[in-house]
C-alpha cells in the first residue's frame, strides 16, 4: 500500500509505549503525549497520505493515534483496518473504531479522544484527513503552546498555493467565513481552523471537547466562543509546525459547490450557533436575510435541491432543542 517506504511499510519507532486505552502513563511521561483524532468519511487514501507525512512531526513525541470511520461501510472499514497495520510500528499506538452511525465531524473526535482519558497527555490533535504536514515537529508545537500559556490554536496552513496562519473569520451579519488574510465586512469572530487544530488536556476536558449539536461546520467558532465565556482565549497560531490543507473533500461537489448535505448542515449549524450565543441574537435576521439570499441565487442558477436544503436547514436549526449526536467526552 504504501511503496514509497521500504519493503512497503512505514519507519518503525525506535521508541514504541505499546499504549492501551486503559493504561496511564507516569507523569514523568504524560507531558511528552500527543493524542492525535482522524474522522474518516470515505477518506481512506487521503488518510493513509496524512500519516505517513505524520511520521517524521512525531519524532521524539509520544503519539497515540484514533481513526473514527463515519463510513458504514464494511469495505472503507477493512481499508483503514489495513492502513493500521501498516502503520502499527510507526506510532506509540494508533486504532481504528467504527462509529455506529455517522457521527460528523464533532461526535466523531469526541469519540477518537477518549481513548485517551483526561490528564494522560498534553496536547489533543484534531486532524482532517485532507491535510498533509509539510514541515515543523509535534514537540515544536507544543513547546510554542506552553510558552505562550495558550489553550488551544491553529496551526500555519498552506491551502491552494496561498500561506495563512490556519485561523477564518466569521461576518457576523452574514456568517460567512473566510479564511484570515481575506477581506471582512463588519462585526466579525476570529477561531481557529478545524483542519488542524491543538488543544491543552485542561482545556479540552474543561470545554468538555467539541459541542455534539453540530453534524458539520461551526465547532470550532462555537469551541472559541464557549473558551471565551469561560476565561480561555486561544492563542496566536503555531508557527512551529505547518500543514497542506486541500478542503472541501468530502463536502463539495466536482464544481466546486457545497452539495446538498453540506449546505443543509452549513445553514443549519450557523442558526444553533447564533442561538446560542446571547451576543449573536442581533445578528440573525441579517444572517436569515444573507441565507435566504444565497439560497435564491442558488435556484437561479440552477440548483434548486441546493437551494432548498439551504432553507431546510435554517428551519432545522430553529427547530433545534438541544439534541446531540453522541455521547460527548
Amino acid at each position: 500500500m504504501n511503496s514509497s517506504f521500504v519493503n512497503g511499510k512505514p519507519p518503525e519507532r525506535d521508541d514504541p509505549v505499546g499504549f492501551q486505552a486503559d493504561s496511564r502513563p507516569s507523569s514523568r511521561t504524560r507531558s511528552s503525549i500527543v493524542s492525535v483524532s482522524i474522522v474518516n468519511f470515505f477518506s481512506s487514501d487521503q488518510v493513509n497520505e496524512l500519516l505517513r507525512s505524520l511520521i517524521p512531526a512525531t519524532e521524539k513525541q509520544s503519539t497515540y493515534v484514533t481513526i473514527v470511520d463515519n463510513s458504514e461501510n464494511e469495505y472503507e472499514l477493512d481499508k483503514l483496518n489495513a492502513i493500521r497495520e501498516d502503520y502499527s510500528k510507526a506510532f506509540s499506538e494508533i486504532s481504528v473504531k467504527a462509529a455506529p452511525v455517522n457521527l460528523g465531524y464533532a461526535a466523531g473526535h469526541n469519540l477518537a479522544q477518549r481513548s485517551v482519558g483526561k490528564g494522560r497527555c498534553a496536547i489533543r490533535m484534531l486532524l482532517n484527513p485532507d491535510v498533509r504536514i509539510l514541515r515543523g515537529t509535534i514537540k515544536g508545537a507544543i513547546s510554542e503552546l506552553t510558552k505562550t500559556r495558550s489553550n488551544f490554536a491553529s496551526v500555519e496552513t498552506v491551502e491552494k498555493g496561498i500561506t495563512t496562519d490556519g485561523e477564518a473569520t466569521m461576518e457576523l451579519l452574514t456568517s460567512r467565513t473566510r479564511p484570515n488574510g481575506h477581506a471582512v465586512f463588519g462585526p466579525r469572530q476570529a477561531y481557529p481552523g478545524g483542519h488542524c487544530l491543538l488543544v491543552t488536556d485542561e482545556a479540552w476536558f474543561r470545554l468538555c471537547g467539541l459541542n455534539e449539536s453540530y453534524f458539520l461546520y461551526c465547532e470550532e467558532i462555537d469551541l472559541t466562543l464557549r473558551a471565551k465565556r469561560a476565561g480561555l482565549d486561544h492563542s496566536s497560531p503555531i508557527r512551529a509546525l505547518a500543514v497542506q490543507h486541500e478542503g472541501g473533500g468530502t463536502t463539495k461537489t466536482s464544481d466546486g459547490e457545497l452539495g446538498i448535505t453540506a449546505t443543509y448542515h452549513s445553514a443549519r449549524s450557523r442558526i444553533i450557533l447564533y442561538r446560542s450565543f446571547h451576543n449573536l441574537w442581533p445578528f440573525i435576521p441579517s444572517v436569515v436575510a444573507a441565507r435566504s439570499v444565497l439560497a435564491g441565487i442558488k435556484f437561479w442558477k440552477g440548483f434548486r435541491c441546493e437551494a432548498m436544503s439551504e432553507i431546510k436547514g435554517m428551519a432545522a436549526g430553529f427547530r433545534w432543542r438541544g439534541e446531540k449526536t453522541g455521547d460527548g467526552v
